[in-house]
């Protein structure tokens, strides 16, 4: 079941041992056997899916995300590309992974955010409730690693190496409010989120800007007034003209 909705609507990391699930098997591509459906969101657009085992998935902009119909009965394996607030439901003989392009994430029921898009430098899993075990194909330790709630473990892939690092359960769920959240993020980076959530083409007129780190906390508030923000904060012009931005 899909439903629509709209923008408004350095702990402890541990190597997994005895006890916790092991999923070293890599990052794998979808099953064949299994029929996939595919799900996907716009820019500006978020959507949330119910699973055929009760879990749900909420898909933040411009996300694509492919799963079973019907999960076999040994694993629970779904794929994506985009950013995602997973809700699984919990079942101790069907572990549930996540697979993206370059990270695998098991659990047996949690919740937990994903951001995996492929223009970003950098993915993250954070972790609201439970325990998640993250797998990084060509990662350089090679580790498998287990986050707690209130944990969030970042991947860079240039140097392929994990960085850990804390984060409140409301900033992993803010996105889902329509808050958008940036904290010392280097402009071009925010330009790229700016485009997912308002479905609009930044261009820099002014290059070095887009090394410029601003923060910035913005609920529910139009493109203009974000604009008008991280301008006063920047030090920098813009116009919005036909879903166009220009900054220099």
């Amino acid at each position: 079941m899909i439903v629509r909705t709209g923008l408004a609507a350095a702990g402890i990391l541990l190597f997994l041992t005895a006890g916790v699930l092991i999923y070293q098997a890599g990052i794998r591509q979808a099953p064949q056997a299994l029929k996939l459906a595919t799900a996907s969101t716009h820019a500006g657009e978020m959507k949330i899916i119910t699973l055929s085992d009760g879990s749900r998935i909420t898909l933040n902009n411009q996300t694509s995300i492919k799963y079973p119909e019907e999960f076999n009965q040994n694993t629970r394996e779904v794929f994506l590309t985009g950013e995602a607030f997973f809700e699984v439901k919990h079942d101790a003989n069907k572990p549930f992974r996540v697979h993206t392009d370059k990270l695998a994430v098991q659990v047996l029921g949690t919740s937990f955010n994903i951001q995996a898009y492929p223009d970003e430098s950098g993915l993250d899993v954070a972790v609201a409730s439970g325990k998640v075990g993250v797998f990084a194909n060509g990662a350089r330790d090679g580790k498998t690693y287990m986050l707690l709630p209130g944990q969030q473990l970042s991947y860079n892939r240039k140097n392929l190496a994990f960085s850990p690092s804390t984060i409140a359960t409301a900033a992993i769920i803010a996105w889902q409010k329509g808050t958008l959240v940036f904290k010392n993020e280097k402009l071009e980076a925010i330009a790229r989120r700016l485009e997912r959530f308002y479905g609009v083409k930044i261009r820099f007129k002014n290059k070095k800007l887009m090394a410029t780190e601003l923060s910035l906390k913005a609920n529910n508030l139009s493109l203009e007034s974000v604009m008008k923000a991280l301008g006063s904060a920047g030090e920098f012009n813009y116009s919005i003209k036909n879903k166009q931005v220009l900054i220099w």
